[in-house]
């Protein structure tokens, strides 16, 4: 029996810059994390730090959300 089927890959996140990247926008947390598809309350704990480490499906859509709102974000996964 195997109890780890597969390595998930992470992403350390930077808090504020997430908070300064979304504010560069003007989308208010309540109406990224609804374009996120997550909590507000989840929201907060990436942009105050604490949340350290996302998985790539979670950094993927903050990317794709920050890009639909007008980001010049140009990251790579």
């Amino acid at each position: 029996m195997q109890v780890f089927v597969e390595k998930e890959v992470r992403y350390k996140i930077d808090g504020a810059a997430l908070l300064a990247s979304r504010a560069a926008v003007k989308l208010s947390r309540r109406t990224f994390a609804k374009r996120a598809g997550w909590s507000v309350s989840w929201q907060q704990k990436l942009e105050t730090g604490d949340v350290m480490t996302v998985a790539q499906e979670t950094a993927e859509v903050i990317l794709l959300t920050l890009q639909e709102a007008g980001s010049t974000i140009k990251e790579e996964l």
